[in-house]
C-alpha cells in the first residue's frame, strides 16, 4: 500500500519539476520581452519543457502546448496561456505570470504547504485515521451481518455517521 507520505512526496516532486519548467520558459520569455513570438523560440522553449512546445490559437486564446500536453487532451504535459487575440503575440513576462498563477505562485504555495505537511506527523495520522476508519467500517459491517439491521440508518445516525448523501449510513453496511 502507497503512504500518505509517499503520494505527498510524489505530488510535490511532479510540481517542483513543473513549477522548474513553467520558470525556464519564463526566463526565455524574459530574454526577448516585447518581441513578437515566433517559431524561432520553440526550440529553446521545447528544450526547457523537456519535449516539443509549439504555439496554439484557439478560439483567440493564444497558448504554448506540450506534445503530451495535446496527445492525453491536458491529462498530462504542460499547456502555458499567453493571452489572447490571433497571430503572433507580443511576449509580456507579466501576462504569462497572469495567466499562468497554476504553475507559478499558486504552484509554489502548494509546494511550501506540502512540504510543512512532509516535515510533519501529518501524513502518518492521516494514515492511522484511515485505518481506524477502515477498523471501525468493519466492526459495524460484521456486526450487522447478525441478521437484517432494519433499524441500520438510525443507528448510524445515533452514532454520529451520517454517510454520502447526509441522510444514510449506508456506507458503515
Amino acid at each position: 500500500m502507497t503512504t500518505t507520505r509517499e503520494l505527498l512526496q510524489a505530488a510535490v516532486d511532479r510540481e517542483q519539476l513543473q513549477h522548474d519548467i513553467a520558470l525556464a520558459v519564463l526566463a526565455i520569455l524574459a530574454k526577448h520581452e516585447g518581441k513578437k513570438l515566433t517559431k524561432r523560440l520553440l526550440p529553446a522553449i521545447s528544450e526547457a519543457v523537456g519535449e516539443d512546445v509549439w504555439f496554439g490559437d484557439t478560439y483567440g486564446l493564444q497558448a504554448l502546448e506540450s506534445a503530451s500536453y495535446h496527445r492525453s487532451s491536458g491529462n498530462t504535459g504542460m499547456r502555458f496561456f499567453l493571452g489572447h487575440g490571433t497571430g503572433c503575440p507580443v511576449i509580456s513576462t507579466e501576462a504569462f505570470r497572469y495567466h499562468n498563477p497554476g504553475y507559478l505562485n499558486a504552484a509554489a504555495d502548494r509546494i511550501r504547504a506540502n512540504t510543512a505537511k512532509l516535515a510533519s506527523d501529518w501524513p502518518e495520522r492521516v494514515d492511522a485515521a484511515a485505518e481506524a476508519v477502515k477498523a471501525a467500517q468493519a466492526a459495524y459491517r460484521e456486526l450487522a451481518s447478525f441478521g437484517k439491521c432494519s433499524e441500520a440508518s438510525a443507528i448510524g445516525k445515533a452514532h454520529g455517521f451520517t454517510g454520502r448523501g447526509g441522510g444514510t449510513s449506508s456506507w458503515l453496511f
